[in-house]
């Protein structure tokens, strides 16, 4: 989201924002990721276009159960925990042990539970592993109006044309 000169990060679960980028001169009038979710394209009434990276400098190396525990905290360490996770090979065993397949519908509002899916199917797009693709293959194939089924099957289709 775009507000004045800077661009800032809200986390849509909690409405808090999290961080945000400075640099333009001008008001931002938009801003948008790119197709990989790696960077962000933003241009101004200052007549600049900046290019952004998004992923956070890489933290120590935190086990896959740590990282697990953090995507359900606080959004900046949730932030930090889907790229962090997205770069270490065991946290799509972890988070498939963690997390299996829907086994029925969502109903009601969205919890704490489900932001963490949300979270964890990011990590795995992120990822792009042979493994992790695994992992949202199996979560893509649950059930049928779950959270974790439709966004692991929108993660799928986000890959794949991104690899055309």
């Amino acid at each position: 989201m775009a507000d004045g000169k800077d661009v800032q990060f809200w986390d849509v679960a909690t409405g808090a924002r999290f961080d945000r980028l400075l640099g333009h001169r001008g008001t931002v009038l938009s801003a948008e990721f790119a197709h990989d979710g790696h960077t962000i394209l933003s241009v101004s009434t200052g007549r600049t276009a900046l290019v952004w990276e998004v992923k956070p400098p890489q933290s120590a190396a935190r086990p896959a159960e740590q990282l697990w525990a953090d995507l359900a905290g606080k959004p900046d360490a949730a932030f930090r925990a889907v790229w962090d996770a997205a770069t270490q090979p065991d946290c799509a065993k972890v988070f498939r042990s963690k997390l299996p397949p829907a086994s029925g519908p969502n109903e009601g509002p969205l919890t704490g539970d489900h932001w963490r899916q949300k979270r964890a199917v990011l990590a795995m797009e992120l990822a792009g592993t042979s493994e992790a693709i695994a992992v949202l293959r199996e979560w893509a194939g649950s059930a049928t109006g779950a959270v974790l089924t439709d966004d692991a099957t929108s993660s799928l289709g986000r890959i794949g044309s991104a690899g055309k």
